[in-house]
C-alpha cells in the first residue's frame, strides 16, 4: 500500500485559491475554488490551476484536508490521515480524478 509522504499540516505544493468574480450588471459576487499547485521556474515561483472545483461549500478550515486528499488522490497514493467521510465523497465527486499526471 502506498502513502502519501507529506501532511496537510505542513506546506504542500498544491492548494485551494478562492477566486472572486464580480457581474458588472448585477453588481453580484460569485465565489469559485480551484486547486493550484505552486511550482518553481528558475528563480521565479509560480502557480498552475490542476483543477476547478467550481463552488464549495466548505469551511476555510476544512480546505486544506481536501487539496491534501485531492493531492493524493491526483499523484495515485493513500491518505495516511483518518479520512473525512464528507470529504472523501466531495473528492469521489469530481470527474477529472486521474486525468492529470
Amino acid at each position: 500500500m502506498l502513502t502519501c509522504s507529506f501532511s496537510y499540516d505542513i506546506l504542500i505544493p498544491m492548494y485551494i485559491r478562492e477566486y472572486k468574480t464580480k457581474n458588472k450588471k448585477t453588481k453580484s459576487t460569485y465565489v469559485t475554488h480551484r486547486l493550484v499547485e505552486a511550482y518553481r521556474d528558475g528563480s521565479k515561483v509560480r502557480q498552475r490551476i490542476i483543477m476547478h472545483l467550481g463552488t464549495l461549500d466548505l469551511p476555510k478550515t476544512q480546505l486544506k484536508e481536501l487539496a491534501y486528499l485531492l493531492t493524493c488522490r491526483i499523484s495515485g497514493q493513500m491518505s495516511v490521515i483518518e479520512e473525512n467521510n464528507e470529504l472523501t465523497e466531495l473528492v469521489d465527486s469530481f470527474s477529472c480524478i486521474g486525468c492529470y499526471g
